[in-house]
């Protein structure tokens, strides 16, 4: 591997081995933001040292790079995420955690879950109680909702362990988050999965808001 030190003290050598590793294998910038998920101009800054990755994105282009050549035989999308915030301060959440602008967004004087209100840009939905209560604040993003917030992290040059990160330093909790399994090498048996199922080989656990 020619990644082998991690840190501030090494970012030099490990911008030159990603820039050099990329020329080897001729891919562009350009594609290697798209299999990233990241923007061409994020991909310049870190090889030239105008920008620093975050770890998880380190660790990402670390081993996008040592496995360029090898087909995924499964792929992962966020489909559904819910996340509740011990916090009722709406503003500072929409726009340090979600990088929203608050003007954006639609106020509801309604919200699901005991939620009183609702603030919502497209399909993503922040839902707030009042100060009284304790159940906080709450993200859901459905399917759309979740594409579109990636474009939002995009925008940023982020990735969702980026967000995460952030959730977890504010001490959110994670009430529910599904994955999307794209199959391309026929991993999956989906009768085997069934039989599995009604044998009672498959469980879930689902907690209770």
């Amino acid at each position: 591997m020619y990644f082998e030190k991690k840190g501030v003290d090494s970012m030099p050598i490990w911008r030159e081995q990603i820039r050099t590793k990329r020329k080897q294998l001729n891919i562009t910038q350009t594609t290697l933001a798209r299999r990233i998920g990241i923007t061409v101009r994020h991909v310049q800054r870190l090889e030239n040292g105008t920008r620093s990755p975050s770890s998880s994105l380190q660790m990402q282009i670390d081993y996008v790079l040592a496995h360029w050549g090898e087909d995924p035989e499964l792929t992962l999308n966020f489909d559904y995420v819910r996340i509740r915030f011990p916090t009722h301060d709406v503003e500072t959440l929409i726009e340090k955690v979600l990088n929203l602008k608050m003007d954006f967004m639609l106020f509801n004087d309604w919200g699901l879950y005991g939620y009183s209100t609702s603030y919502v840009f497209s399909n993503i939905q922040v839902m707030a109680s009042t100060p009284t209560e304790k159940i906080g604040t709450l993200l859901e993003l459905k399917g759309q909702g979740c594409r579109e917030f990636e474009g939002v992290l995009l925008a940023n040059d982020e990735t969702w362990f980026d967000f995460f990160r952030r959730c977890l330093e504010l001490k959110a909790v994670f009430k529910r988050i599904d994955l999307a399994i794209n199959d391309h090498a026929g991993l999956l048996s989906i009768p085997e999965l069934i039989t599995k199922c009604e044998k009672n080989e498959c469980i879930s656990v689902m907690a209770s808001i």
